[in-house]
């Protein structure tokens, strides 16, 4: 499951699937997968509370600016902030 969650070319249907289970160094590795989508981000952010992991998803490519915004608003965390501020998906309203 590990290595399946970490491949690129994992399809993002998988990647879904493998989200949902408890098990955080699978999480760990679809966070940081480049073909992890917005929707799956979204639902691993909601079900999160872990710094480590809701930075990984303030870094992705793929996360939503309204995602970005929640974040924003419920955390204080410099490097959090930061890595927010960083992703080209950040809305004028995020920043």
């Amino acid at each position: 499951m590990l290595k399946l969650a970490r491949w690129e070319h994992t399809p993002a249907t998988v990647l879904a699937l493998l989200a949902g289970l408890d098990d955080d160094a699978v999480r760990l590795r679809v966070e940081k997968n480049p073909a992890t989508q917005s929707q799956t981000l979204a639902d691993i952010f909601n079900s999160q509370d872990s710094q480590e992991l809701i930075c990984l998803i303030a870094q992705h490519a793929h996360t939503a600016a309204d995602i970005l915004l929640t974040i924003v608003e419920q955390t204080s965390v410099a490097n959090i902030i930061r890595a927010v501020t960083k992703n080209p998906n950040a809305s004028a309203e995020v920043l």
